[in-house]
């Protein structure tokens, strides 16, 4: 059976992501428009409440200055601290 909600993975990297963003100063209408969905949606994401999808996970770290590998490494490093790829 698929999916249908956001996972331990979503809302691990929703808290990297608010954590990221504030340390920028950056808002969540601003990280919003430049990848092109809602503040809402923004929250959401920060939050768990919604599955990120790869292309807008890409375009967030991107845009936080951070390499989306990078990013994906301390996400699975703080769901798996045995994690070492």
């Amino acid at each position: 059976m698929p999916r249908t909600g956001p996972g331990m993975f979503d809302k691990t990297a929703g808290k990297e992501i608010k954590n990221r963003r504030k340390e920028k100063k950056i808002t969540q209408k601003d990280l919003g428009k430049k990848v092109g969905v809602s503040y809402q949606m923004i929250q959401k994401y920060e939050k768990g409440k919604s599955i990120i999808p790869a292309g807008v996970f890409i375009k967030i770290a991107t845009i936080l200055k951070v390499s989306p590998v990078e990013l994906f490494k301390e996400v699975m490093k703080k769901l798996d601290p045995y994690w070492d790829h």
